[in-house]
């Protein structure tokens, strides 16, 4: 649980099946998001639906682990945790309802899933990943102390696209053309 002064309350419950159907819609939604970056649509669609399930599957077996995200009581998100081998654990994937966003639940989220890890023997760090266009999700983890380790996947398209759009980095602007749906990693070019 965390609070914030004795007014907003936000908590981590461990994912399971009276969630289900919520966490599939936003999973989805978190796919649309993802597009809505790169391609100016975010709507879950079919193909999304059925996507979202076998992600969710996926995200609840092995060394993963879903919470839901609980602010007052609400429920307004997840956060998936993946433990991977060695002493990194990954914060693979944050999501907040849009009308919940920029009221502090992923600081806060992020600092409830830090906890978590803590809890978790053997683990020193913690990395997360975000596409070089979402700024906001980028500031918002340098001012929690991460840091940039500068891993960009580049990718040159051999046929003509028209899905063609621009993001600036690091200083440099940069083409793309497609996003990785179970990463939040950006496929870029440079022209």
């Amino acid at each position: 649980m965390y609070k914030k002064g004795s007014l907003i309350m936000t908590k981590l419950k461990k994912f399971g099946g009276k969630y289900k159907d919520e966490t599939v819609e936003r999973i989805a939604r978190y796919f649309g998001f993802s597009a809505g970056l790169h391609f100016g649509t975010d709507k879950p669609d079919e193909s999304r639906m059925k996507a979202a399930k076998k992600t969710l599957k996926e995200w609840t077996h092995g060394n993963d682990e879903l919470f839901v995200i609980v602010d007052e009581k609400d429920t307004v998100g997840f956060v998936h945790i993946n433990y991977r081998t060695g002493n990194t654990a990954w914060i693979e994937d944050i999501y907040v309802d849009e009308l919940k966003r920029g009221q502090g639940i992923a600081t806060r989220v992020i600092g409830l899933a830090e906890d978590k890890i803590k809890s978790h023997r053997g683990y020193t760090s913690i990395c997360l990943e975000a596409s070089p266009d979402n700024k906001a999700a980028l500031a918002l983890y340098h001012k929690l102390g991460y840091i940039t380790l500068g891993m960009i996947t580049v990718r040159k398209e051999i046929y003509k696209n028209d899905k063609k759009n621009e993001t600036e980095l690091f200083g440099l602007t940069y083409n793309y053309w497609g996003a990785v749906w179970n990463t939040n990693s950006i496929i870029l070019t440079s022209m």
